[in-house]
């Protein structure tokens, strides 16, 4: 073999193995779990580095894993809106007091309006919770609802957006999937 293929194979064959390395320790992987009251729920197991946790796929949402982001994105089928899981190193253990949270999500949506926050549930305990409004360049009105939650190696930020005519209606699949995180044993290697 001469000695340009053999360096293409090589490259080829170790390649996987430097990104590998290179990539955080972050994985999704779908779930499918018997109810108690009849039919199946389809969740996500998300793996950090040192924990697992279980989310509630929304209905008609596909799943795409960006272990760059650390994130698991959520789209409905019919294209309507969007769910955003984001693991971060930042807050380990809770979430800060005051206006450090509103000044984040100010800043990382520096179109929109704030409308208002709230506290919400999780298993994981508290989130602190961000309504917004943003104009689209198509002249409608884009609603988003930031969540943030701790967990003890960090936090998890949620975010929805979707067109503001349908956020009363959609809004009710990010309350589903937020209620529905939790933080798994970290044993828990099969589904819940």
């Amino acid at each position: 073999m001469p000695a340009r293929c053999f360096n293409w194979v090589m490259i080829a064959v170790l390649a996987p193995s430097v990104l590998a390395l290179a990539q955080p320790n972050f994985k999704a992987t779908p779930a499918t779990v018997n109810m108690a009251e009849g039919g199946r729920q389809d969740l996500m197991l998300v793996d950090t580095d040192n924990e697992r946790f279980s989310i509630t796929i929304p209905n008609d949402s596909g799943s795409e894993l960006h272990a760059d982001t650390r994130s698991v994105i959520f789209k409905a089928a019919a294209g309507d809106s969007i769910i955003t899981v984001r693991f971060t190193a930042t807050y380990a253990g809770g979430l800060p007091t005051g206006n450090t949270l509103r000044d984040l999500v100010a800043a990382n949506h520096p179109k929109a309006s704030l409308i208002s926050s709230a506290q919400s549930s999780t298993s994981l305990g508290p989130a602190q919770t961000f309504d917004l409004m943003q104009p689209a360049a198509n002249g409608s009105i884009v609603r988003i609802r930031d969540a943030y939650v701790a967990y003890p190696e960090g936090s998890v930020e949620l975010t929805f957006s979707c067109n503001s005519a349908d956020f009363d209606k959609k809004k009710f699949g990010f309350a589903r999937l937020l209620y529905s995180f939790r933080l798994l044993t970290k044993d828990a290697k099969g589904t819940p």
